[in-house]
Formats: structure tokens, C-alpha cells, sequence
């Protein structure tokens, strides 16, 4: 089930069906990231509109951090390849997200 945060497709693979979801995160009126797929497998995309580096931190549930990059404008790649199955959070400008790994 799609939130109505973002948009949804469905991709369809010897009859098993995925759905992909893009979030829009907005950090004022000029910037916005987007964010997909989620949930990732191997990697996730942050699409980022903004002039000015942005730090984003991965945490896992218990709140360590397991991931930490500085969002460039354009396209941006994180792997998650290694990380266990779960539910993530992504930190930015102070706010929260989360994102889940399968």
C-alpha cells in the first residue's frame, strides 16, 4: 500500500509483483529530495534539488548510526546491500524517515 507521500508503480517479475514507491521529502519551498526505492534492496536514490549540501544519517531501530553521506544537487546513491532486513531511519535537517530494507 502506497502512502500518499509520493508515488507508486508496480513492476512485475515471472508473476511476482513489486511495488516501488517514491517519497518526496521537502526541506523548505525551493528544495525537496526524492527518495526511492522504498523499500530498497541494494540501493537507495536520493534525487536532491537543493544548492547546498545536505547530511543525511542512516540508523537502525536501537538508533546506532550505519550509514552517513552529505547529499550533493542532483542524483545520489547509498548501498544498503550489507545491512540486515528491517526498518531504517533516515535523519535529515532534524526530521526523521523511514525506510525499509529487504
Amino acid at each position: 500500500v502506497c502512502k500518499s507521500l509520493g508515488t507508486c508503480s508496480f513492476l512485475t517479475i515471472d508473476n511476482l509483483q513489486l511495488q516501488v514507491s517514491t517519497s518526496v521529502i521537502s526541506l523548505n519551498e525551493a528544495e525537496h529530495i526524492e527518495l526511492f526505492p522504498n523499500p530498497a534492496f541494494d540501493k537507495v536514490f536520493f534525487h536532491y534539488s537543493g544548492s547546498k549540501p545536505v547530511p543525511v544519517r542512516l540508523m537502525n531501530p536501537v538508533g546506532q548510526t550505519v550509514r552517513t553521506m552529505s547529499l550533493a544537487k542532483g542524483l545520489n546513491t547509498m548501498n544498503v546491500r550489507d545491512l540486515s532486513p528491517g526498518a531504517y531511519f533516515l535523519e535529515m535537517e532534524e526530521q526523521r524517515y523511514k525506510l525499509i530494507k529487504l
